[in-house]
Protein backbone atom coordinates (compact mmCIF):
# COMPACT_ATOMS: atom_id res chain seq x y z
CA UNK A 1 0.00 0.00 0.00
CA UNK A 2 1.47 3.37 -1.18
CA UNK A 3 2.15 6.06 1.25
CA UNK A 4 -0.62 7.98 0.28
CA UNK A 5 -3.59 5.82 0.42
CA UNK A 6 -2.17 4.47 3.97
CA UNK A 7 -2.84 8.29 5.19
CA UNK A 8 -6.16 8.32 3.02
CA UNK A 9 -7.80 5.60 5.13
CA UNK A 10 -7.31 7.07 7.98
CA UNK A 11 -10.43 8.98 9.31
CA UNK A 12 -9.48 12.90 9.48
CA UNK A 13 -11.65 14.80 11.78
CA UNK A 14 -11.37 17.66 14.21
CA UNK A 15 -9.53 15.98 16.70
CA UNK A 16 -6.87 14.51 14.27
CA UNK A 17 -6.79 17.20 11.96
CA UNK A 18 -3.05 18.72 13.03
CA UNK A 19 -1.74 15.39 14.15
CA UNK A 20 -2.36 13.81 10.67
CA UNK A 21 -0.95 16.63 8.95
CA UNK A 22 1.65 16.33 11.59
CA UNK A 23 2.15 12.86 10.45
CA UNK A 24 2.14 13.38 6.93
CA UNK A 25 4.57 16.05 7.24
CA UNK A 26 6.82 13.44 8.75
CA UNK A 27 6.17 10.83 5.87
CA UNK A 28 7.42 13.31 3.45
CA UNK A 29 10.26 14.90 5.29
CA UNK A 30 11.43 12.45 7.76
CA UNK A 31 13.81 13.52 10.78
CA UNK A 32 12.59 17.64 10.24
CA UNK A 33 9.60 18.10 11.52
CA UNK A 34 7.72 17.00 14.77
CA UNK A 35 10.64 15.36 15.68
CA UNK A 36 10.07 13.74 18.29
CA UNK A 37 6.37 13.44 17.88
CA UNK A 38 4.55 12.86 21.02
CA UNK A 39 0.50 11.85 20.74
CA UNK A 40 -1.82 11.53 23.18
CA UNK A 41 -5.42 11.79 23.81
CA UNK A 42 -8.46 9.20 24.69
CA UNK A 43 -8.06 5.62 23.62
CA UNK A 44 -9.85 4.37 20.58
CA UNK A 45 -9.46 7.82 18.11
CA UNK A 46 -6.36 6.07 16.47
CA UNK A 47 -3.09 7.50 17.65
CA UNK A 48 -1.30 4.10 17.36
CA UNK A 49 -2.85 3.70 13.66
CA UNK A 50 -1.85 6.89 12.63
CA UNK A 51 1.89 6.40 14.28
CA UNK A 52 1.91 3.18 12.50
CA UNK A 53 1.37 4.07 9.09
CA UNK A 54 3.61 7.06 9.62
CA UNK A 55 6.61 4.67 10.64
CA UNK A 56 5.70 2.61 7.54
CA UNK A 57 5.59 5.73 5.22
CA UNK A 58 9.13 6.51 5.23
CA UNK A 59 10.28 3.38 4.11
CA UNK A 60 9.63 4.48 0.22
CA UNK A 61 11.96 7.47 0.91
CA UNK A 62 15.06 7.45 -0.84
CA UNK A 63 17.00 8.00 2.26
CA UNK A 64 15.03 4.96 3.94
CA UNK A 65 15.59 6.88 7.63
CA UNK A 66 16.00 4.66 10.61
CA UNK A 67 12.41 5.53 12.62
CA UNK A 68 12.45 4.57 16.43
CA UNK A 69 8.69 4.05 17.38
CA UNK A 70 8.25 3.44 21.06
CA UNK A 71 5.87 2.92 23.58
CA UNK A 72 6.15 5.62 26.16
CA UNK A 73 6.08 3.27 29.07
CA UNK A 74 9.46 1.37 27.39
CA UNK A 75 11.26 4.64 26.59
CA UNK A 76 10.80 6.14 30.66
CA UNK A 77 11.72 2.42 31.39
CA UNK A 78 14.97 2.24 29.52
CA UNK A 79 15.75 5.99 30.45
CA UNK A 80 15.56 4.84 34.32
CA UNK A 81 17.66 1.70 33.86
CA UNK A 82 20.22 4.10 32.18
CA UNK A 83 19.81 6.44 35.03
CA UNK A 84 20.46 3.64 37.22
CA UNK A 85 23.52 1.94 35.10
CA UNK A 86 25.13 5.63 34.96
CA UNK A 87 24.89 5.38 31.44
CA UNK A 88 22.69 7.84 30.07
CA UNK A 89 24.85 9.39 27.88
CA UNK A 90 24.40 5.80 25.86
CA UNK A 91 20.86 5.52 26.16
CA UNK A 92 20.73 9.41 24.70
CA UNK A 93 23.19 8.43 21.62
CA UNK A 94 21.13 5.18 21.28
CA UNK A 95 17.80 7.39 20.94
CA UNK A 96 19.18 10.19 18.69
CA UNK A 97 20.97 7.53 15.99
CA UNK A 98 17.25 7.74 14.61
CA UNK A 99 16.13 10.04 12.10
CA UNK A 100 12.58 10.17 12.88
CA UNK A 101 11.77 9.50 16.98
CA UNK A 102 7.49 8.25 17.99
CA UNK A 103 6.50 8.00 20.92
CA UNK A 104 3.07 6.33 21.17
CA UNK A 105 0.56 6.51 24.35
CA UNK A 106 2.07 9.32 25.76
CA UNK A 107 -0.65 9.80 27.78
CA UNK A 108 0.22 7.38 30.53
CA UNK A 109 2.93 10.56 31.27
CA UNK A 110 -0.17 12.23 32.31
CA UNK A 111 0.91 14.31 35.39
CA UNK A 112 4.47 13.32 35.37
CA UNK A 113 6.20 17.13 33.94
CA UNK A 114 9.73 16.11 35.44
CA UNK A 115 9.66 12.76 33.67
CA UNK A 116 8.07 14.88 30.45
CA UNK A 117 11.19 17.25 30.49
CA UNK A 118 13.55 14.79 31.00
CA UNK A 119 12.74 12.81 28.27
CA UNK A 120 11.97 15.16 25.79
CA UNK A 121 15.63 16.67 26.76
CA UNK A 122 17.00 13.36 26.17
CA UNK A 123 15.34 13.14 22.44
CA UNK A 124 15.66 16.48 21.12
CA UNK A 125 18.63 17.70 19.22
CA UNK A 126 20.23 20.90 19.55
CA UNK A 127 19.50 21.87 16.07
CA UNK A 128 16.21 21.03 17.03
CA UNK A 129 15.67 22.22 21.11
CA UNK A 130 12.52 24.23 21.49
CA UNK A 131 13.40 27.56 23.13
CA UNK A 132 13.39 27.72 26.95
Amino acid sequence: MSEMSIFNALYQGPSNRFACGALTAIAHMPGEMYNPLWLYGPSGVGKTAMLNATADAPRDHPSRPLILHIQAERLVHDMIRAIQRDCTEDFQARILSFQVILVDHADCLSGMEVTQRSIANCCWRPSTRAPR
